[in-house]
C-alpha cells in the first residue's frame, strides 16, 4: 500500500512532500488525536480505514513549542530595541525553554528552512542565552562602574563577554570582556573562573600580583562572582598591548628570557609555565599571562631548587647567573616579595565579605615562607 504524506507547520504550510510503500514490515504510526496504528502487515492501515494512494497530513508533535518560541524571540527583539535589560533577559529565558526540547527532538531538520530563524536567535541573543556569560558581565559591572564611576545622568557602563576565536599562540585568554561608554571602549580584559568551587588557591594570586610588581605580567585584578554561588571568584588580566606568545610564528625567545622563566618557575615552585602563557609585550620583556602552582607538599629543600636552575643542561650556569643576579636588581625582588604578601592579605578581606573561602590543602603562609627561603638562598649562592 503506497500513501502519500504532507509535513505542515501550524500555519499549515507544506514543509515537505512524500510518499511511502508499506509492505510486510512491521508498521507504527501515532496520530495527534491520540489514534495509533500498530501491525505487521498492511492489513492494520486497511483496518482504519485507509486506502492505496491516501494523503497523510503530518504535523509536528512540537509545532506549538515553535510557535511559542516565536511569539517570545519578537518581544525580545522589541525589548532589545528599547534596552529593556529585563525583559530582554525574561523573553529570551522564556524562548529558550520552548527552544532546548525543539533542539534534542532535531526540529530544525524536519522544518530546515527555520534553521535560519534559529541561528539568528542565538547570534543576537548569545550574551544572555550563556548565562555564566551573563553572571560574568553583572559581576564586571558592579566591580568596573566604582573604577569607571558610572553616570547618574544614566550613561552607564555597558559590559560585554564573549568567547574569543582562541589562537593559543596569540590571544591572551579564551574569554575577552569589553568595557564601553556610549560606544566608546574604555578597557579590554581577559577573563578565566578560578575553579569549580568556592575555595580558592591563595598562592595563584600572590603569583600574579608579584607578577604584576615586577613588571613581567599583566596588571590582574580578582572579581567576586556576585550573581552565582557557582563560581567564587573571577581572575581578570588587562589587555598587554604588543603580547606575542612565546611560539607565535616567526618569533624566537632569546634564551636570556628563557631563563628568566625558568628562574620564576624554580624559586615560585610553578608547575612548567605552558608555551601559550608566556611571550614578550610591546618592550620586548617577559610577560606571563597564566600560571599553576605545584600541589601543596612541598618536597625539594631550598638549595637544591637552586641549583637545579643553575645547573641546568639547557642554558650555561653563566649565564643562568648572570640572569638571576639581573633579575634581582631590576625585578626589585625582595621588595616585590613582601609587597605582594601585603596586597594578597588585604584581599583576605575581600574574601570574608562573600562566601569564599582559602582551598584547605595549600596552605599559603607555609608556602610564602618556603619561596621567600627559595629567594634568600639564592642571594646568598649568588655572593
Amino acid at each position: 500500500m503506497k500513501l502519500f504524506f504532507e509535513l505542515k507547520d501550524q500555519d499549515d504550510v507544506i514543509h515537505q512532500e512524500f510518499q511511502y510503500e508499506f509492505d510486510s514490515h512491521k508498521i507504527f504510526l501515532n496520530f495527534e488525536d491520540g489514534n495509533e496504528i500498530v501491525g505487521s502487515d498492511e492489513r492494520s492501515l486497511e483496518s482504519s480505514g485507509m486506502k492505496h494512494g491516501c494523503k497523510v497530513i503530518v504535523r509536528h508533535s512540537l509545532a506549538a513549542n515553535w510557535e511559542k518560541f516565536l511569539e517570545f524571540f519578537e518581544l525580545a527583539r522589541q525589548a532589545l530595541k528599547s534596552n529593556d535589560i529585563c525583559e530582554i533577559e525574561r523573553n529570551v529565558d522564556l524562548a529558550m525553554d520552548q527552544l532546548n526540547p525543539l533542539n534534542e527532538a532535531l526540529f530544525s531538520v524536519t522544518f530546515s528552512k527555520y534553521d535560519e530563524l534559529r541561528r539568528e536567535f542565538t547570534a543576537k541573543f548569545r550574551r544572555y542565552i550563556d548565562k555564566e556569560m551573563r553572571y560574568m558581565e553583572y559581576s564586571m559591572h558592579d566591580y568596573y562602574s566604582k573604577i569607571f564611576v558610572d553616570d547618574s545622568e544614566g550613561s552607564k557602563l555597558d559590559i560585554l563577554c564573549q568567547k574569543t576565536c582562541y589562537d593559543e599562540r596569540r590571544v591572551q585568554g579564551k574569554i575577552i570582556c569589553q568595557v564601553s561608554r556610549n560606544e566608546t571602549s574604555l578597557a579590554n580584559y581577559y577573563m578565566k573562573k578560578h575553579t569549580g568551587r568556592s575555595e580558592l588557591d591563595i598562592r595563584e594570586f600572590f603569583v600574579r600580583k608579584l607578577f604584576e610588581l615586577m613588571k613581567v605580567g599583566p596588571t590582574v585584578h580578582f572579581i567576586p562572582n556576585t550573581h552565582s554561588s557557582g563560581n567564587g571568584l573571577y581572575i581578570v588580566n588587562e589587555n598587554v598591548d604588543g603580547f606575542r606568545g612565546a611560539y607565535s610564528e616567526g618569533f624566537e625567545m632569546s634564551k636570556e628570557l628563557h631563563a628568566q622563566r625558568k628562574l620564576l618557575t624554580h624559586l615560585l615552585y610553578l608547575r612548567g609555565i605552558r608555551e601559550q602563557y608566556y611571550g614578550i609585550d610591546g618592550n620586548g620583556r617577559l610577560c606571563i599571562i597564566d600560571c599553576d602552582v605545584k600541589g601543596s607538599k612541598l618536597t625539594m629543600a631550598h638549595n637544591r631548587i637552586v641549583e637545579h636552575y643553575l645547573k641546568s643542561d639547557e642554558e650555561s650556569e653563566e649565564l643562568r647567573t648572570r640572569v638571576a643576579k639581573d633579575c634581582i636588581k631590576s625585578w626589585n625582588l625582595l621588595e616585590s616579595f613582601d609587597q605582594a604578601h601585603e596586597e594578597i592579605v588585604k584581599k583576605k578581606e575581600l574574601f570574608e565579605i562573600y562566601p569564599i573561602s582559602n582551598e584547605p590543602n595549600h596552605n599559603f603562609d607555609e608556602y610564602f615562607v618556603y619561596i621567600k627561603n627559595n629567594l634568600n638562598n639564592l642571594i646568598v649562592q649568588l655572593n
